[in-house]
Parts: structure tokens; C-alpha cells; sequence
């Protein structure tokens, strides 16, 4: 895989977990009566859209970060009920993983607080935050040197 299939990697990641705090923040549009069903629908549909893009984020991953095969087996956990909270935990080690393998502290604190499951709210918005920073880390490193001037 070229390096601008890990910089596509990451923003899928990244894209991912935007989706799921999108979910979280409509869901709690549930509350108002009138909104109910329409908050609920909306919700599983934007998490099941940020789950896709996490998949194809960890698997672009895989050939960079040891651990991003846990994050995939994690993500389809996420959608069986009962044990969605062992896929949670496996999401959040292994973006820990990623941010490790890139030294990026929010990324690895997201991944931390993602794998503690009443926390992964906040471990989800971290991770987009650190992902963002790594993405611009990867980005400058695929840029070529300027040529010099004549």
C-alpha cells in the first residue's frame, strides 16, 4: 500500500469517529417526544455509517499498525447486541495502537477512554482530534521538497 492509501486509512478512521459522536449527539435528540423516532432512526443510521468507515480505516491500517485486524474484529462486534461492549473495548485498543505506531498522545488517550465504554463519547471526539493530527504529520511527509530556485 502507497502512502496515500494510509493517509485515505486515517480519514476513513477519522471520518468514523465523527460519524459515531454524530450518532451520540442526535440520539439524544430521543428525548424530545415529538423527535423520538425520527432521533432514533437518524442515530442508527449515522453509526452504522461510521462503522463502515471504521472497518475500511482499520483495513487500510492493517499493513501499518499490528493491532488494526483487533479494531476491525471490534467494529463488527459493535453491531451484535449484548457484546457490542467487547467491540467498544477492542476499538479503543486498537486506536490506542494507532496512536502509538504515529507517537500522538490524543489519539492514544482516545483510544483509551473509547476502551472504557461509558467514556467513549469522549474517546471518540479525541480520536478525530488526534487523527486530524496525524493526518497533517502524513500529509507533510508526502509532500515533495520544494525545487530549488534558479
Amino acid at each position: 500500500m502507497s502512502a496515500p492509501g494510509l493517509y485515505e486509512s486515517l480519514g476513513r478512521l477519522r471520518r468514523g469517529s465523527l460519524f459515531e459522536v454524530v450518532a451520540v449527539l442526535v440520539w439524544f435528540l430521543a428525548l424530545i417526544p415529538f423527535l423520538f423516532l425520527l432521533a432514533i432512526v437518524l442515530s442508527v443510521v449515522f453509526a452504522v455509517i461510521g462503522l463502515f468507515y471504521m472497518y475500511g480505516g482499520f483495513s487500510g491500517l492493517r499493513p501499518y499498525v499490528g493491532s488494526a485486524g483487533l479494531g476491525r474484529v471490534g467494529v463488527i462486534l459493535m453491531v451484535i447486541p449484548f457484546i457490542n461492549f467487547v467491540g467498544i473495548i477492542l476499538t479503543g485498543i486498537a486506536i490506542y495502537s494507532v496512536g502509538s505506531k504515529f507517537d500522538n498522545g490524543t489519539t492514544k488517550i482516545g483510544g483509551i477512554l473509547t476502551a472504557i465504554v461509558v467514556t467513549a463519547f469522549i474517546g471518540f471526539i479525541l480520536t478525530y482530534v488526534g487523527l486530524g493530527e496525524i493526518m497533517g504529520k502524513v500529509g507533510q511527509q508526502q509532500q515533495p521538497p520544494p525545487a530549488p530556485p534558479s
